[in-house]
């Protein structure tokens, strides 16, 4: 089984962390795939991704959703 992700380790991407638009990088990417708890028949397939600030600190892992390629994106995103 192969999986594409949407964004690359090493992208600069752009997200809200405590109220203000950061730029972050991918360092980590995850995937997961399950069935549901809810009604023991639907597959879910997660996402998600690590990001790190320019200093190499970690800032924490965010979904595909909250994390846009450009600042005008996530500026017209809100």
């Amino acid at each position: 089984m192969k999986v594409s992700f949407e964004f690359n380790i090493g992208d600069e991407v752009w997200l809200m962390h405590k109220n203000k638009a950061i730029s972050a990088i991918i360092k980590e990417a995850f995937y997961t795939q399950f069935i549901s708890h809810v009604d023991c028949s639907t597959v879910v397939k997660s996402y998600s991704y690590t990001v790190y600030d320019k200093d190499g600190k970690r800032i924490d892992n965010y979904k595909p959703e909250v994390l846009f390629r450009t600042k005008a994106e996530l500026i017209q995103s809100l």
